[in-house]
């Protein structure tokens, strides 16, 4: 056998394993994804292309948002609120997002007991089925819209973390032209208990729909001793942005 045709088989042996190896690895992805149950893996793992979990059915991508707790002990929070995002994508990109989804989400954002970071996840979700609906109207129900409406407005009331604050924006972008975003975000800026966070998206959402008291209530703040120093210095930045704009 001369060189030529030797290295042409070695080639052709090499690519013959590398595709072996590729398909045996997309079975055992596929088993997998049958065996283990859904919190053991997440769509980052598998890829979005994968068929596998193109057809896991609508019933377990809920399943997965409506866990709590991940079944494997070994998954840390981060990864299974990752998981659960996924899921929710998925269930997000469909024409018609499935019966109880709305529900569950709205359950976790209430529930004190679900992990905060989640609780945020769901608020944003929410607030997605509700701009959703804006331009298709079959993608929830009015029963739905109601209830997502009634959950991101108790949200408002939410203090810790980013609840209030993202729930805040989420209304505002499921109804931009609603003159109550204002007083909504009113009652945060003035009430110095609710977080950094919340704080500053109220601010700025007031800067952006240029609320016409911003500069007083901006100096106001500025001077309040029961204020964080981060919220007295988002204060003085705001007056600044205006002084520089006028």
């Amino acid at each position: 056998m001369n060189k030529n045709r030797l290295v042409l088989v070695l080639v052709v042996t090499i690519i013959f394993i590398f595709g072996f190896v590729i398909k045996s690895k997309h079975k055992q992805n596929i088993r997998t994804c049958e065996e283990k149950p859904l919190v053991i893996y997440s769509v980052e793992n598998i890829g979005l292309d994968d068929e596998c979990f193109e057809n896991i059915p609508t019933n377990k991508l809920i399943s997965i948002i409506c866990q709590s707790d991940p079944l494997d002990a070994s998954v840390d929070r981060l990864e299974f609120n990752s998981e659960k995002n996924d899921a929710a994508n998925i269930l997000f990109s469909l024409p018609r997002l499935p019966d109880g989804v709305v529900k569950e989400l709205s359950l976790a954002v209430v529930r004190e007991s679900e992990d905060i970071v989640w609780r945020d996840y769901a608020i944003q979700f929410l607030g997605l089925a509700l701009e959703k609906r804006q331009t298709n109207k079959s993608f929830i129900s009015s029963e739905d819209e109601l209830l997502a409406n009634n959950v991101l407005t108790k949200a408002l009331e939410m203090k810790e973390g980013t609840l209030a604050g993202t729930a805040l924006f989420a209304l505002y972008r499921a109804n931009p032209v609603d003159d109550e975003i204002i007083e909504n975000a009113l009652i945060i800026v003035n009430d110095s208990t609710y977080s950094d966070s919340s704080f500053n998206a109220a601010f700025l959402l007031l800067e952006e729909k240029a609320y016409s008291g911003l500069s007083s209530l901006a100096m106001k703040i500025s001077t309040e001793t029961n204020r964080t120093i981060f919220q007295r210095n988002i204060a003085l930045a705001v007056l600044n942005r205006i002084e520089n704009t006028n």
